[in-house]
């Protein structure tokens, strides 16, 4: 693996150089719709606060598999999905992650190299989820239903028994403008019917989020990344809603 010297590091990591990235990719997302133009300055400025406080981080999770600025483009691609997540006043036409997805693969607004950074994360989870064992299923599904996804039957097996699939499926088919306390009482319906127990929606909300810490834990494993629960959820997004 090829180290780089201490002055092109630096230079790479600069102030300038994380700036002029951060705004390549935020134009990115303008371009796609997903922020308005008038947003610019603010979302760039927003996205290099978040950097600065992670500075140290970021930068000694830097492994030199990649070039730096590959490496920070990734890194500044998650920032702009956070704070479009956590934004409340969205732009009317932007309701969801997923259309601005299927916009982004047919435009092709990724580099390569972007996304064989991100194929490669998604990967990864893939095999963060595979080390739960049993619990690999339930706790996607869950996770999945809990981040908005669709779920299809072949989501709710081998979770659900075959004679109960169409009663699960029919509570837990429509995902969209669901609020918390309402996801937590469908799940809290299907795992009942499954597992024949009578726990409360609580029980199902502290389950999912010791699922999600647990996921978080083990892709985030000696600061090999540095995922929270929004771009966990986008990470899922881009896993999972491309095969929907």
């Amino acid at each position: 693996m090829q180290v780089l010297k201490k002055n092109t590091r630096s230079k790479a990591f600069s102030t300038e150089s994380v700036l002029k990235i951060t705004n390549i990719v935020v134009k990115k997302f303008i371009r796609n719709g997903s922020i308005l133009h008038k947003d610019f300055q603010d979302v760039s400025q927003s996205v290099f606060e978040k950097y600065w406080k992670k500075k140290d981080k970021i930068e000694s999770s830097f492994s030199g598999a990649s070039r730096p600025e590959t490496y920070i483009s990734a890194v500044v691609y998650r920032m702009v999905l956070e704070i479009i997540r956590s934004e409340k006043n969205k732009p009317k036409h932007y309701t969801d992650f997923e259309p601005n997805i299927e916009t982004q693969s047919h435009e092709k607004v990724l580099n390569p190299e972007e996304e064989l950074i991100i194929n490669n994360e998604k990967k990864y989870l893939e095999r963060v989820l595979l080390t739960l064992g049993d619990k690999r299923i339930k706790i996607t599904l869950f996770c999945k239903y809990y981040f908005r996804l669709w779920i299809n039957n072949a989501d709710l097996i081998p979770y659900v028994p075959s004679h109960l699939c169409d009663k699960a499926y029919k509570i837990l088919h429509n995902t969209a403008q669901l609020k918390d306390k309402e996801v937590y009482a469908r799940l809290c319906e299907v795992h009942n019917l499954v597992e024949n127990k009578t726990v409360k929606p609580d029980a199902i909300r502290m389950y999912i989020q010791k699922s999600i810490e647990q996921v978080l834990f083990r892709i985030n494993g000696n600061n090999r990344a540095h995922y929270e629960k929004d771009s966990l959820r986008t990470l899922f997004e881009l896993m999972y809603n491309m095969d929907n």
